[in-house]
């Protein structure tokens, strides 16, 4: 249930209100609206609750805003903002931990949920903009294509959350 409430945000994250397909049901059901309607955006599932990062705002401008849905309350709230403005960005959860990453730079950053901060972790050798294909393995996190700087699309780079390395 909850990756395919993750699928409905990631499909319909720019229209507002949210809904949801009750499983086994056949029908539709309106959730809580998204505070701020945006597009090219990352989610990841980290605790149980859905983080929507960055993206474009309705007025196309990049945005650093992060809100959080929680499925049991049918609620959202504010998240602490990335450290930069960012869109077609990339997330992903590995060993417990939440990730955002790429975009409109090479930077990343990893969420601390118990203090409500982002830190910067080791950069990707390629930006991997406009929404690379990411997968994660064993803990490490897997990021090709994309574009940006001198990428040529085909780039593959693996995240050690442990060794805090990209190859």
């Amino acid at each position: 249930m909850k990756q395919f409430v993750c699928f409905l945000v990631l499909s319909f994250s720019f229209f507002v209100p949210t809904i949801a397909q009750v499983v086994g049901g056949g029908a539709w059901r309106t959730l809580a609206p998204m505070p701020s309607a945006r597009q090219e955006i990352s989610t990841a599932v980290l605790n149980g609750k859905i983080y929507v990062i960055a993206g474009f705002t309705s007025t196309g401008s990049s945005t650093n805003t992060v809100e959080v849905y929680d499925p049991t309350t049918n609620s959202w709230t504010s998240a602490a903002p990335i450290p930069i403005l960012t869109n077609h960005n990339n997330a992903a959860v590995a060993a417990g931990k939440l990730y955002t990453f790429g975009g409109t730079s090479n930077r990343n950053f990893l969420y601390n949920p118990q203090n409500n901060t982002w830190a910067d972790v080791a950069p990707m050798n390629f930006q991997h903009g406009n929404t690379a294909a990411v997968g994660v393995i064993n803990d490490k996190i897997y990021v090709a294509g994309g574009n940006g700087g001198a990428m040529t699309g085909r780039e593959l780079e693996v995240y050690d959350t442990v060794a805090n390395t990209w190859t």
